[in-house]
């Protein structure tokens, strides 16, 4: 599985290096209030985004284990430059400035996945990077109960 996953994160360097026009609808990159979490977080497995030095928590979903969970994102450049989008998840990267990433769990608990932003502006100015991470909150699957009828 971590194979796949380091291939699919390879694949993704080599690939999505992708152009877009000046977007005037790019939004402000949003922090979710980690407190806010059902979950208990360890801060610590939250990337620490470099343009603000602040942990940045994309947001968290529920899973059940052994059934696969999208994470459907949005990135984008105000600037139009070229970017380079990399997960620690199956990643998807599409041209109109989405992204899905895919995964199964395997046991309960949580799981981070980090997404990393890359621009590449021309030359004289300096590539920027902004980080994220959101939680895969994995919680077993629910039984069904017993309904019996008669005398017990």
């Amino acid at each position: 599985m971590k194979r796949m996953i380091l291939l699919a994160v390879l694949a993704v360097m080599l690939v999505a290096p992708l152009v877009f026009g000046q977007s005037e609808t790019c939004p402000e990159q949003v922090f979710q209030v980690t407190s806010q979490c059902p979950a208990a977080l360890d801060p610590n497995q939250i990337a620490v985004d470099p343009e603000t030095g602040e942990r940045c928590c994309l947001g968290w979903m529920t899973a059940i284990v052994g059934v696969p969970w999208t994470w459907d994102g949005r990135y984008c450049d105000p600037d139009g430059d070229a970017m380079t989008l990399t997960s620690t998840g199956a990643l998807t990267v599409n041209v109109d400035g989405t992204y899905t990433v895919t995964g199964t769990s395997f046991v309960t608990g949580l799981s981070y996945v980090t997404m990393t932003l890359v621009d590449h502006p021309a030359a004289p100015n300096i590539a920027l990077t902004r980080k994220g991470t959101f939680v895969v909150i994995a919680v077993p699957k629910n039984k069904a109960p017993s309904l019996c009828g008669g005398q017990p």
